[in-house]
Formats: C-alpha cells, sequence, structure tokens
C-alpha cells in the first residue's frame, strides 16, 4: 500500500519560527524600506563591504522617502536630473547597513563626505528579495556617484 501526504504550509509568515517547526521565515521587510509607500517604489540599501573594519559618512540624495530636499541637474547619461529627499547615514560595526526607497526611473546621488576616509560599500535597489545583486565601490572621500535605477529596479552608474 502507498500512502501520499501533503502539508499545506503558510508561505507567507514574516516571523521567525521556533525550531522545532518546519517553516523559517521567507521574506521579512529589510530595515529601512518600511517607508516605501508606492507599490512599485524600489526598496534599496546601501551596506559596508566589511562591517568588522570599515565604516562610512554617506550622504543620499534623491530618494524617496529622504527628510529635507536636495538637487543636482544636467546629470551625465543615462541619469536624469535629481530632486527629492535627503538622508545622511554613518555606517559602522553597530549600524552597517542602512535602506532607502526609490522611484523607477529616477536617479540618486551617493557622496562620501568624509574629508580623508575612503568609503568601501555595496548597493542595490533589489534590497528586499533574497540574495540581491550589488554593485561595489569604493568612494574616495568628497566625492560623489551618480545612478539611475530602472523600471526593474536594477541600477546604473552614470558617465561620469
Amino acid at each position: 500500500m502507498l500512502i501520499y501526504s501533503c502539508e499545506k504550509a503558510d508561505q507567507t509568515t514574516t516571523s521567525p519560527v521556533a525550531n522545532n517547526e518546519q517553516l523559517a521565515a521567507r521574506w521579512i521587510t529589510p530595515t529601512g524600506c518600511e517607508s516605501c509607500t508606492g507599490h512599485d517604489d524600489c526598496c534599496c540599501g546601501i551596506e559596508l563591504q566589511n562591517p568588522l573594519t570599515d565604516d562610512a559618512y554617506i550622504s543620499i540624495c534623491g530618494s524617496h522617502d529622504g527628510g529635507g530636499t536636495c538637487s543636482y541637474s544636467m546629470l551625465p547619461s543615462p541619469c536624469t536630473d535629481i530632486s527629492g529627499g535627503g538622508q545622511t547615514t554613518y555606517l559602522n560595526m553597530s549600524h552597517p547597513k542602512d535602506g532607502f526607497c526609490m522611484i523607477p526611473g529616477s536617479s540618486f546621488a551617493i557622496t562620501n563626505y568624509h574629508g580623508s576616509q575612503y568609503a568601501y560599500v555595496k548597493i542595490t535597489c533589489h534590497w528586499d528579495i533574497v540574495n540581491p545583486t550589488y554593485t561595489y565601490l569604493t568612494i574616495p572621500p568628497n566625492t560623489t556617484y551618480f545612478f539611475y535605477v530602472n523600471g526593474d529596479c536594477d541600477i546604473s552608474r552614470c558617465s561620469q
């Protein structure tokens, strides 16, 4: 005699489960993306490449969720003019990453505002999926890099 068995799994759980249960959390909103209120917003993140040894002084301009305002115009291709919220963060061992929201088809700027220290960071606008693809950056002191976010939340650095 052959017996078939099925298990009905709750695939929408968002909290960790005990060790003796069979399901683990599949997706939890990353910190910093809670304010991505638009259904089409891209959940982006910036992280230290090596949180044990690196720290970085970072400013982001053009995010959908940032406070204050900032802008850049006449940017290299494929970037569009930047206007939107701005945010500043200090990434270190106890705070190695930060999230921000972007509207597809818009651009943002990342600035290392430290006067003498390089920033070794990685960025993505697929931060809300498992194993996102990152762009690794070494940003010199007092330097700004510009990025374009396409309709699929893929990012590309604008020509300089």
